[in-house]
């Protein structure tokens, strides 16, 4: 069961605009997993894994929906600057013999861990961001 892991998805951009609710821009990000046959029909490849040695199998582990990004920025009219607040929700089947009761109690440090990478990059996406818009 404590194989390697693959996770094979496709990221879809969408953008918001300004609303009345204070918000200037919304910007999500969904990633849903997708099967070789799927990538094989877009881009007529077949999909590599990298691994000729049988004694390296990997297990293929989806995303569930939903799993995304939320990015959302706001107009702080008290200080006539911007608040921004991110949402990072990602719901994962890790495939083989772990399943979700498995993975939500034994694996919880490991997932934290994970997380804490993650936030990161989305953290320095985001001040990309702010600082593309101060220019």
């Amino acid at each position: 069961p404590l194989v390697g892991r693959d996770m094979l998805y496709l990221i879809h951009r969408m953008t918001e605009e300004e609303e009345t609710d204070g918000r200037i821009l919304r910007l999500t990000y969904a990633y849903a997993s997708v099967s070789d046959d799927w990538v094989k029909s877009k881009t007529g490849k077949d999909v590599d894994y990298n691994s000729d040695n049988d004694d390296t199998k990997r297990v293929r582990a989806f995303n569930c929906y939903p799993s995304c990004d939320r990015i959302t920025v706001y107009k702080n009219d008290k200080t006539s600057g911007t608040k921004i607040t991110v949402d990072h929700l990602m719901t994962t089947d890790l495939g083989g013999w772990i399943g979700p009761c498995c993975f939500n109690n034994f694996f919880k440090k490991a997932l934290i861990q994970a997380n804490v990478h993650e936030c990161e990059a989305i953290r320095e996406y985001v001040l990309s961001l702010c600082k593309s818009d101060e220019k």
